[in-house]
């Protein structure tokens, strides 16, 4: 298990902008180390407006849209607006890509196929590190404000896991046997070749995202509730094999 495990959490009160900063600022001094946002345009306001609130009355915490899919949102948008909250919260921001579920399918469009999130990866890193974008015209454009922000994958399936391990800083798996509340995140060099690295825990758990609470009941909070949290996920991990 890696020296220390982070933890999020991707449930805060969305009903406005001020009432998500507080809640995030009140997670913040419980303990938790990310503030994680739905984006799905029909159900939820705006995520990098809401980050923006919590981003400014918070020191610490790490904050991101959790998930994006570049079904809705082209890489370059999405590297400029996590970029930009980046600018407001220094090495808090990160932002987590995906195919797509609910927020795509309410549109009546199709989940990007793996190739396409691949590509969208890519570009988006490209675009976060400062690197020339080729997109066809006379001189390659570059992102004039970009920042070095991580980019994960979520990643299901082994094809998903496999080129998420390939082209993501960081990738989400969500396992089958794991506690109804978590998803689960490993270094993307673990799996790049095998989904087995993902899931032997002695090569490091980095984060817990708590997906949805046990029960639906409140956040955990105080002294050791990190170890007891930790220990029941891993503990519900560690049977899992592959063949």
């Amino acid at each position: 298990m890696a020296d220390r495990v982070r933890f999020g959490l991707n449930r805060w009160n969305f009903s406005s902008a001020p009432s998500f900063a507080l809640d995030v600022k009140a997670g913040e001094e419980a303990g938790w180390d990310l503030a994680l946002i739905p984006s799905s345009p029909l159900l939820l306001a705006d995520p990098y407006i809401m980050l923006t609130f919590a981003a400014r009355g918070t020191n610490q915490i790490g904050l991101g849209p959790f998930v994006e899919t570049p079904v809705l949102r082209h890489p370059a948008v999405l590297a400029s607006s996590i970029a930009t909250l980046d600018e407001l919260a220094p090495e808090r921001a990160l932002l987590t890509l995906g195919s797509g579920d609910t927020a795509v399918r309410l549109l009546g469009k199709e989940p990007a196929t793996v190739a396409e999130l691949e590509a969208a990866t890519n570009l988006t890193r490209q675009l976060l590190a400062g690197d020339e974008m080729n997109s066809g015209t006379r001189e390659a454009a570059r992102m004039e404000h970009a920042r070095p922000v991580p980019v994960w994958v979520a990643a299901g399936g082994l094809k998903t896991l496999r080129m998420a391990g390939r082209a993501a800083d960081v990738v989400d798996f969500l396992t089958e046997e794991a506690i109804d509340a978590f998803m689960v995140y490993g270094s993307a060099s673990e799996i790049r070749d095998q989904l087995r690295a993902v899931l032997e825990l002695d090569l490091g758990v980095s984060t817990i995202v708590v997906h949805r609470l046990p029960g639906g009941g409140s956040p955990p909070s105080g002294a050791t509730w990190k170890d007891e949290f930790a220990r029941e996920v891993i503990e519900q991990l560690e049977p899992i094999t592959v063949d």
